[in-house]
């Protein structure tokens, strides 16, 4: 079933609740609380719409500030190389960054023979305080700015720094 066609059900109290359970002795959990409940408590009827204005609030609460291109705006193409292309196409970009273990799902060399980049990532989960035990990496996003605030960009800018991209730059 499509993002876009699934029906959000549940109790949005009982949500906001246990993030104030399971947060409310970290460091920024009651300077994000009121926005992260109003979020929640938006009358959102589809999860695309809720993970959408997620991301815009970590973004924003991270100082992430790029272009956002929904995806739904993008041409829908079968065929994963074709789809990169024409999607690099669409939104004016040159450079392709894939997940190291995605790259041979993709034709690499015909994305480059129009003349685009593709840049393999290494990505390694960024090491950061939580509260309850060890560690878990890709915990969420949430769990990163509930714990470290507005750090919280630089933490995954240092997860890709061992990157071949981000050593090509540098």
């Amino acid at each position: 079933m499509p993002i876009e066609k699934v029906l959000l059900k549940g109790d949005v109290v009982h949500h906001c609740r246990t993030l104030e359970v399971n947060y409310q002795n970290s460091p920024y959990y009651f300077y994000l609380a009121d926005e992260v409940n109003e979020l929640l408590q938006q009358p959102q009827q589809f999860l695309n719409r809720l993970c959408k204005e997620s991301f815009l609030f970590l973004c924003r609460n991270m100082a992430i500030s790029r272009p956002i291109v929904d995806a739904s705006a993008l041409p829908i193409v079968k065929d994963r190389t074709q789809r990169v292309i024409a999607w690099l196409q669409e939104t004016g970009c040159d450079e392709y960054l894939v997940e190291q273990s995605k790259v041979d799902l993709i034709r690499s060399d015909e994305i480059e023979k129009c003349g685009f980049r593709v840049w393999p990532l290494v990505y390694e989960a960024p090491r950061y305080h939580q509260l309850y035990g060890n560690f878990i990496p890709d915990l969420s996003g949430l769990d990163l700015l509930f714990n470290e605030g507005e750090q919280s960009r630089y933490f995954l800018q240092e997860a890709v720094k061992s990157s071949t991209f981000i050593e090509s730059i540098a």
